[in-house]
């Protein structure tokens, strides 16, 4: 019997993810729960296993594709009655597959789900990789406009040939040119084009470049820029360092800017929300789940740091060094990347920049952006000019949800706990 595995839905609203690998071939024997492929979605890199046992019949996305969620990326010969499929179906997949032109060619079928998407073989897409040759490009020949392989290599032979003329025209044009006696129907050669390299937007990036561009699309994002004097902070963090250290832990100010976030959002429940466009409503979370923005080598990854309010410092400490070092080796859970209310990105990690407005990580209704500390002179209460440690801090905020009004007063609780953190010590251990 034939068993088709369609790609799941893990939820959070993810309608496709990229088939960044497969760990199985075509013919290869698996066993329930084996894992089979990597598939990258909006949110995670996520692990896919076999339901069943079996041996593996077609894969039909290659590496790179984009598969929509409950479309068939694979199927499976098994002996389970398990989701299997009728002996009509059977036959007319396997029909398609032997009216290619090498029967003998164990390679996928690559559905033509898109109106522009190239229908070739993964064979044939492989030689068109490594003879340099754009699909998008190859008149094809074969049924239903399938590409064949002898149209990328009619094309490749096309293009050798059309080098070749231009050696040769090249060859004939004079080696200097008098520039003053030129002829009306002589031409100055051109410059040849720039070379570009074309990169795929895949994995991560592509995940980054969609939830950036439609955060911007749709919240009317609006940002308020603040300095915050954290001498006090910098001596209390000093302080508890060492108390962290024995228990293993390395303590920086993200465990207390988010304590201070924490306090900030009970008092000011709209920044701690959503929007339903479909419903005209806004969501109060009742959860303060604080997604903390992780830079890797592959991009940003928002790691999330769940009921953060019940925490004791130490502990959100500890997690935040275990989840980030979870997103830099890429084994991160998708639970661990979903559900944040509100996220918090460290800008001033790199030691460059004095101010950035971050983009708020829709369908959240807002992210504070934080900055380096510096010592910097400023003029103090009695009028005396004093050297403080001095970090600068972004509010990005949704204003179809919150007012300028709201949005100070939720930064101004934040900046009181952070210029006076002892007014708060008990909220923060």
């Amino acid at each position: 019997m034939i068993f088709e595995f369609k790609l799941p839905d893990v939820g959070e609203g993810i309608a496709e993810g990229e088939i960044v690998k497969w760990f199985v071939s075509i013919e290869d024997t698996i066993e329930e729960d084996q894992p089979i492929a990597e598939i990258q979605t909006d949110k995670a890199l996520i692990e896919i296993t076999s339901p069943v046992n079996g041996k593996v019949k077609e894969i039909l996305y290659e590496e790179g594709e984009i598969a929509q969620v409950n479309s068939v990326i694979i199927s499976f010969s098994t002996s389970d009655n398990i989701g299997a499929n009728s002996s009509s179906e059977h036959n007319q997949i396997h029909q398609e597959i032997n009216q290619e032109k090498n029967k003998n060619e164990q390679a996928s079928i690559i559905s033509n789900k898109k109106k522009n998407r190239v229908i070739a073989t993964p064979t044939v897409r492989r030689i068109a990789r490594e003879l340099n040759i754009d699909l998008t490009l190859v008149k094809p020949s074969g049924k239903n406009g399938r590409v064949m392989e002898e149209d990328v290599r009619r094309l490749k032979e096309q293009q050798g040939q059309m080098a070749q003329q231009d050696h040769i025209s090249q060859k004939q044009i004079p080696a200097t040119i008098d520039f003053i006696n030129i002829p009306q129907t002589q031409q100055i050669p051109q410059q040849n084009e720039i070379t570009i390299k074309r990169v795929p937007l895949r994995g991560l990036r592509r995940s980054i470049s969609k939830k950036m561009a439609q955060s911007t699309q749709i919240a009317a994002q609006s940002t308020i820029l603040e300095e915050i004097d954290v001498s006090q902070l910098v001596v209390l963090r000093k302080q508890m360092s060492a108390i962290a250290k024995e228990k293993g832990v390395h303590l920086t100010y993200l465990p207390f800017i988010t304590k201070a976030v924490v306090s900030a959002l009970k008092e000011f429940p709209y920044l701690n929300a959503s929007l339903d466009e479909k419903t005209e409503e806004i969501l109060l979370k009742s959860e303060y789940n604080i997604g903390i923005a992780t830079d890797t080598s592959k991009g940003l990854t928002v790691p999330v740091i769940r009921q953060s309010d019940q925490k004791q410092l130490i502990e959100i400490a500890k997690e935040i060094t275990t989840l980030s070092e979870k997103a830099r080796d890429n084994s991160l859970s998708m639970n661990e990347l979903t559900g944040g209310t509100f996220t918090i990105t460290n800008i001033g990690s790199t030691g460059v920049g004095i101010f950035g407005t971050p983009i708020i990580n829709y369908p959240e209704a807002a992210i504070l952006g934080i900055h380096r500390i510096q010592k910097k002179p400023i003029v103090t209460e009695e009028e005396e000019i004093a050297v403080r440690d001095i970090m600068g801090v972004s509010l990005s905020f949704d204003h179809r949800l919150i007012d300028g009004a709201m949005a100070s007063r939720f930064l101004k609780h934040i900046i009181t706990f952070l210029e006076s953190p002892n007014q708060l010590f008990m909220e923060m251990v």
